[in-house]
């Protein structure tokens, strides 16, 4: 009997110290925030007195808020709409063996491994109007003078901000289709084969709804992760024009360590969570119902 419950408490032992240190790292600064979230912490005023939800409802009155709140959703639907449709083009080419496969797929998932800030930069040297080799590759494509200011104009910075994410985000959502489509037996694709499907019947009827769980997992990751793009905007247009490119994870940077608002910072974040975390539990439960569980 001891040495059944030594074997039981062995490996919590062994995870102890890791969920001392994620709890270190997350919930303490959780709690940390949505006590500060009752606070007037503001670097303009003397002390932090107690304002109760004060901060929460200032939230909800805050029209930039709402305003960089959307611009993250409208990157979000069109950066994830295009990275996933681009991204199963790529994986249902790959799930076929073809020479010089592998040395392709490496050069394909470079970008999801590159620091976002990188990304950012690199590519804000490419939509450059003067040296960027993006306008002279459009002229000599089109045989007229291109001269765009990408970055300067809300429309041209809306697309140059959703093609920088689109070309290193694509291979994340990729890799994710790539596994699920080589997990599927080709038994079934041999037996429609032989029954006279085309093969866009067998990806109608079969690839589609067998890869249902796994395209909505992959959304799911991949949309959670769109609503942190910071590194990006930062690098590109920091918001620029005025506030037109600037999404919550920027603004909400701008409130606690520009402006030190700190508790209404902490609140608006709070917030913001609630929301994802509403987004998360609806969508969790679409995915349960989609696999029948």
């Amino acid at each position: 009997m001891i040495r059944l419950k030594s074997k039981k408490t062995l490996p919590l032992l062994f995870v102890l110290p890791t969920m001392g240190i994620l709890s270190f790292v997350t919930i303490f600064p959780f709690i940390y925030a949505f006590v500060l979230s009752f606070f007037q912490w503001d670097y303009q005023i003397m002390g932090r007195p107690f304002i109760g939800i004060q901060n929460y409802l200032n939230v909800f009155q805050d029209g930039r808020y709402f305003s960089a709140l959307g611009t993250t959703v409208i990157i979000l639907s069109a950066a994830l709409g295009l990275e996933f449709m681009l991204g199963l083009a790529l994986a249902l080419i790959f799930v076929e063996e073809f020479k010089g496969r592998n040395a392709v797929l490496v050069m394909v998932v470079l970008p999801v491994m590159m620091l976002p800030i990188v990304v950012g930069y690199t590519w804000k040297l490419l939509w450059n109007d003067q040296y960027g080799p993006i306008n002279h590759i459009l002229t000599g494509l089109l045989g007229k003078e291109i001269n765009i200011l990408w970055l300067a104009k809300t429309p041209t910075a809306f697309i140059s901000i959703i093609v920088t994410d689109l070309w290193e985000w694509t291979p994340f959502i990729f890799l994710i289709l790539l596994a699920g489509l080589t997990s599927l037996s080709p038994e079934i694709y041999e037996a429609a084969a032989i029954d006279g499907a085309s093969p866009w019947a067998r990806f109608r009827s079969i690839t589609l709804p067998l890869m249902r769980p796994v395209i909505g997992v992959a959304l799911l990751f991949r949309g959670l992760e769109s609503f942190k793009i910071f590194d990006i905007i930062v690098a590109l247009t920091q918001g620029a024009p005025g506030t037109s490119t600037e999404t919550i994870s920027l603004y909400l940077y701008r409130i606690g360590f520009q402006y030190f608002r700190m508790g209404y910072a902490s609140a608006a974040n709070i917030v913001l969570l609630v929301a994802v975390g509403c987004f998360l539990v609806v969508a969790v439960r679409l995915l349960r119902i989609e696999r029948g569980g």
